[in-house]
């Protein structure tokens, strides 16, 4: 006979940034975000829950310009025990009615131990199935160091500035052919570079004479610094560098110096990943995972 043991589970008040461990800067930094409102009210969901044996989990559900779904990221105290990560993830996660409009590219997160748990619980909710060959994701995560940026100096006839919508074909045409069709057509490239203008840090250098844009970086809902690209005319300056920079300094500034960014560096990008290492940026080892859903195709990886 097989016994099932009860774990009850009640709602606590929504974690804030200061609550959550440091090792999970992920979680904690998507925190601060929504505390800073650099993500938009309409496009998520939180709660925190606390176990009959004291251990706390959490959820922050996104959703899109579409009030589609598009990514749970999930935070399992690690010393809870399976029976209550399942608790958790059936009775409190996968039941919310977010999970039945999922848009057709969908991701789901967790630093914790219970990865397979929870990539689990989503194979069986979603009907697919995830890549359990890390290796397939061509992608290398860097994490940013928790000091201070250096000041670097633009070099002559540059200027940096805020970007906006005016400067968003030629980022739009660049980022479609950096990230590749697969995952181009599977989302917004507009809403969502309108979403990082907007809410967020976004960065641009032009040149002075005719303040031409020739280098961007901006910042994704998830942490992630993104679209950075210099024009080929106008590399090995430390334009690049200078961003990214400015980038940390700026979200330092405003959420804390414990606030950690990460960057995911296509395999084989040697100069990017070469810049993230000399700027104090650390490589991450593969045991945080992350899975990509595709709707039109079982094309789904794993991080």
């Amino acid at each position: 006979h097989k016994f099932y043991i009860f774990i009850s589970m009640k709602r606590i008040p929504s974690w804030i940034s200061g609550d959550v461990p440091k090792k999970e800067y992920d979680f904690k930094l998507l925190l601060s975000f929504i505390e800073k409102g650099w993500i938009k009210a309409d496009e998520f969901s939180s709660e925190t829950f606390q176990s009959s044996h004291g251990h706390v989990f959490s959820y922050i559900i996104f959703k899109n310009s579409l009030m589609e779904t598009v990514r749970a990221d999930i935070y399992i105290d690690d010393n809870a025990s399976k029976e209550s990560v399942k608790e958790f993830l059936y009775s409190k996660v996968l039941i919310q009615s977010e999970f039945e409009n999922l848009s057709s590219l969908f991701q789901a997160a967790t630093h914790s131990r219970y990865i397979d748990s929870v990539f689990n619980a989503f194979e069986e909710k979603l009907s697919a199935s995830h890549e359990t060959d890390i290796n397939r994701w061509n992608h290398d995560t860097f994490l940013s160091p928790v000091n201070g940026p250096k000041i670097c100096n633009l070099p002559d006839g540059y200027y940096l500035s805020q970007l906006s919508k005016e400067h968003a074909s030629p980022i739009l045409k660049q980022w479609a052919e950096d990230i590749g069709e697969k995952f181009s057509n599977s989302f917004s490239l507009s809403n969502t570079f309108e979403s990082n203008i907007k809410y967020r840090p976004a960065f641009g250098i032009f040149t002075k004479s005719s303040n031409s844009l020739v280098a961007w970086i901006t910042l994704y809902r998830n942490g992630s610094i993104g679209m950075l690209h210099v024009l080929k005319d106008h590399r090995r300056q430390g334009l690049a560098r200078i961003l990214i920079r400015k980038m940390i300094e700026t979200v330092q500034k405003t959420l804390g110096i414990d606030c950690r960014l990460h960057a995911n560096v296509r395999k084989g990008n040697s100069a990017s990943a070469n810049l993230m290492l000399s700027e104090g940026w650390e490589q991450q080892p593969r045991n945080c995972k992350m899975m990509y859903f595709l709707k039109s195709t079982e094309n789904i990886i794993a991080k």
